[in-house]
């Protein structure tokens, strides 16, 4: 998932600043996201096979999540691709 470096909070301007991009997997930035919007800072821990587990508090739920695998170079560069071809199809600033 492509995440906000800073919290865009309905900046345009900060939005599409590439400069404040970054690749997040969905359950970091989800974390992520939370945290910035009060819930709790993210306990983590790793299991016995090494998968990673975070466990926070959000909107009076107890969340726990483990991530499974890191995603292989190859999945990594076909996302980015896909995304790029459907993202700046509606980016007005690149259609230019």
């Amino acid at each position: 998932m492509v995440d906000h470096i800073t919290p865009h909070k309905g900046d345009p301007e900060l939005f599409w600043d590439k400069k404040n991009w970054q690749p997040l997997c969905e359950t970091c930035h989800n974390i992520k996201t939370v945290t910035e919007d009060g819930g709790s800072t993210p306990e983590i821990s790793y299991n016995k096979e090494g998968q990673k587990v975070v466990k926070y508090r959000s909107q009076g739920y107890n969340i726990t999540a483990t991530v499974l695998n890191k995603p292989s170079e190859e999945a990594i560069k076909a996302a980015n691709k896909v995304y790029n071809e459907l993202f700046y199809k509606f980016n007005p600033k690149d259609l230019v």
